[in-house]
């Protein structure tokens, strides 16, 4: 084990001095032998000894935690804009792992929602976007909203909303003199990874125009948007429009169709058939 003396030591070795800069041969604990171009500092004296391997790892460890610090004060920001964050209560205790998948369908669903949340560092950098779209009671959400808190973990933003949300955003700037739809446009384009729920199951105008601005303004950002929706993947297109789906699918956009029965309706035969016997 090295001692203090040791290290003292070799810091006072004689080095090789050129043009006023003087090579020292310096120990580290950790790290073993170096050389430290010593400089002249201020007062005549001169600048203490510093391992690169140390220096370097104090740095990364500086901007790691400042990078958590950024993640946290942002995230506080989306739910203090956004209104809320992460997922509804009756999906907070959804996960990848207790998504049930009895048939190939539901087992192809899963392994693209497992292959997007373990890339999804490189899927929030290129934008890529999922649409999980088919019959309602089939884990759409249940899937979204595995992947939404699973980005949370990972130190990215994250925010799930459904369309009714994103309306009572809109009319909260009517006549709003602190806050312009502009602004709210905008705080929703910078979250990481966004996932709207009930798309399509109000059709109107209202909804209609502020889904394509929302979608628009994240595609500009590159932000991926996960869009969950009870419509089949044609009817989806005629609601969205081609540009709108054309904008999701690009890149490694993916649409998955849900195309099983509802598991609540087969919950409720089973305790139903459990009750007759």
């Amino acid at each position: 084990m090295t001692t203090q003396g040791e290290i003292q030591a070799a810091a006072r070795m004689d080095g090789t001095k050129t043009d006023g800069v003087e090579e020292v041969p310096c120990l580290c604990p950790t790290h073993g032998t170096y050389i430290f171009k010593r400089l002249p500092g201020q007062f005549g004296g001169y600048l203490r000894p510093v391992c690169p391997e140390c220096a370097d790892k104090n740095r990364t460890d500086a901007q790691t935690d400042a990078e958590r610090e950024r993640t946290r004060t942002m995230q506080a920001w989306v739910e203090q804009r956004i209104g809320q964050a992460g997922v509804e209560r009756r999906f907070q205790g959804k996960s990848l792992e207790n998504y049930t998948a009895t048939i190939p369908e539901q087992a192809l669903a899963l392994e693209v929602a497992r292959r997007y949340l373990a890339s999804i560092d490189d899927r929030i950098r290129e934008g890529d976007c999922l649409v999980f779209c088919g019959a309602p009671g089939t884990g759409k959400s249940h899937l979204a909203a595995s992947i939404v808190q699973g980005a949370i973990q990972d130190q990215q933003t994250a925010a799930y909303l459904s369309v009714y949300d994103l309306i009572l955003i809109a009319r909260s700037t009517y006549g709003n003199q602190r806050v312009s739809l502009k602004d709210e446009l905008a705080a929703l384009a910078k979250v990481d990874l966004l996932a709207i729920d009930e798309v399509g199951a109000q059709a109107g105008s209202e909804d209609g125009w502020l889904l394509s601005a929302v979608i628009d303004a994240r595609y500009r950002r590159q932000k991926p948007t996960i869009v969950i929706s009870n419509l089949a993947p044609k009817a989806l297109e005629e609601y969205l429009g081609t540009r709108v789906m054309d904008r999701l699918c690009e890149g490694k956009g993916v649409v998955v169709p849900f195309t099983w029965g509802s598991h609540r309706r087969g919950n409720r035969l089973s305790r139903q058939q459990e009750r007759a016997a």
